[in-house]
């Protein structure tokens, strides 16, 4: 497991055509600040507090509305993602 931290910009998005990690699964933790990721699976708005799971493969682009900080999490194997009812 890697963990590793990002700071975006609105001005600087980080990417404008999408980034794909082949290497394992993402959680991103959304340590501060707000915006929208555009993903394979459609659009998904972010805000502090917020955990967004990427699977393997995933093509994505983060256009944040205000400074946003990241904790982000990359998992080689399998993530076990519990029920709802479990947390």
């Amino acid at each position: 497991m890697t963990v590793s931290v990002m700071r975006i910009e609105p001005t600087k998005p980080i990417s404008n055509h999408g980034i794909r990690n082949g290497d394992g699964n993402e959680i991103y933790f959304v340590h501060d600040g707000q915006g929208v990721m555009y993903t394979d699976f459609g659009t998904l708005d972010y805000k502090m507090g917020d955990y967004i799971f990427l699977p393997k493969g995933t093509t994505y682009a983060i256009f944040p509305s205000s400074s946003s900080f990241f904790v982000i999490s990359e998992i080689p194997k399998s993530v076990f993602m519990p029920r709802h009812s479990w947390l």
